[in-house]
């Protein structure tokens, strides 16, 4: 038996027989014998418990979003999103209206004659996302060409190395930087005529 502090082993164990423990225990103890039918409660870790039919279960609490920060509304009708159909999952990325407030926006256009104008904008536009992309793709591969070496490094499976000389890598070099120079002229024209269509 340990000895508890400042005391004699008759003094132990006369408090032992009398219910006192001389000395802490550590161990487990199941939260189910303490629990009652139907009491709530809620752990360290800041999840929700019940316990019914002499079990214990997970109540799910759903997480607070601030609806500032996702917001999918029609910026037309100020329709959420959420509550659309699959026309309007389609419509709205692209124009932020759900479908119905869309067909009423180009039905006006066309009432207006300034449908065809509009048309010819979002064209443009996506022509101008294009070759943006191809621009900057080209200027990646233009970059590559001119710093790489002429050698090609093959390994095969037994580890050794065969080098090979690259006689193609001039000629795709003087094709990029013409598609390069042919890309600025297409982004100028797209410019040019978004320019002419929105003034």
């Amino acid at each position: 038996m340990k000895r508890a502090k400042n005391k004699s082993n008759i003094d132990i164990i006369k408090g032992y027989l009398s219910g006192e423990r001389p000395f802490v225990q550590v161990g487990y103890n199941s939260d189910m014998s303490e629990r009652k039918e139907g009491e709530t409660w809620t752990d360290a870790g800041g999840k929700c418990w019940i316990y019914k039919n002499g079990r214990k279960r997970r109540i799910n609490t759903p997480q607070k979003i601030n609806p500032d920060i996702i917001r999918l509304r029609c910026k037309d009708c100020d329709m959420d999103m959420k509550w659309g159909n699959y026309l309007d999952d389609k419509i709205f990325p692209k124009t932020g209206r759900c479908y119905d407030c869309n067909i009423k926006f180009e039905t006006k256009l066309k009432l207006e004659n300034k449908f065809e104008d509009y048309e010819k904008i979002k064209v443009f536009n996506n022509q101008k996302s294009f070759c943006l992309d191809l621009k900057s793709k080209l200027e990646e591969t233009i970059k590559y060409l001119e710093t790489a070496s002429n050698d090609i490094v093959y390994l095969n499976e037994d580890g050794s190395k065969e080098i090979w000389k690259d006689t193609t890598k001039e000629k795709v070099l003087s094709d990029a930087k013409n598609d390069y120079k042919e890309c600025l002229d297409a982004l100028d024209r797209i410019e040019n005529q978004l320019k002419a269509l929105n003034g």
